[in-house]
């Protein structure tokens, strides 16, 4: 049966992803599954298979950027009539890592901003209460002191009307 071996790997560049896929065994055959789905060749993904011998060979898959964009794994696939083996290779794109950077920074600017929301209406709040603690302590004050009676003046009518 066929062995993948541990020289099998991606190499990530600016505009392409390049993996290659060695495989030894009887008369080995080898596919490419690109997110579970077998590659058609294409002007975005290239595949270009290299035997060296009946027993070896090698496959080499590029997949340029803007097709890459939203592909997360790559599998390599290789069987003879006897048997078959499978390589897994995940792959991050810049451009992924970077919409994960801007959905990080958006979710931390959104935090960000409801914290202090949430500060400006705490402090809004307190300053209310003191507000209100300030007036009542006033109006309780108020109610402590009492009003000064005046002394009442009595004064005799009669006396007053004579004096005219």
């Amino acid at each position: 049966p066929p062995v993948i071996l541990d020289s099998s790997n991606c190499i990530i560049t600016a505009s392409q992803i390049n993996c290659s896929c060695e495989t030894v065994g009887s008369s080995p055959m080898l596919q490419w599954l690109v997110d579970g789905e077998q590659v058609n060749q294409s002007n975005n993904i290239i595949v270009l298979n290299e035997p060296l011998n009946s027993t070896y060979l090698r496959s080499i898959i590029t997949v340029n950027k803007p097709q890459a964009k939203h592909l997360s794994s790559l599998f390599c696939f290789s069987f003879n009539s006897v048997g078959s083996a499978g390589k897994q290779f995940w792959v991050d794109c810049q451009e992924n890592s970077a919409d994960k950077k801007l959905m990080f920074v958006s979710i931390a600017t959104t935090f960000l901003f409801l914290s202090v929301v949430c500060v400006f209406l705490f402090v809004i709040r307190f300053l209310k209460l003191q507000l209100n603690n300030v007036k009542n302590t006033v109006a309780e004050k108020r109610k402590k002191v009492p009003d000064k009676e005046e002394d009442a003046i009595y004064v005799n009518t009669r006396n007053l009307r004579q004096a005219k």
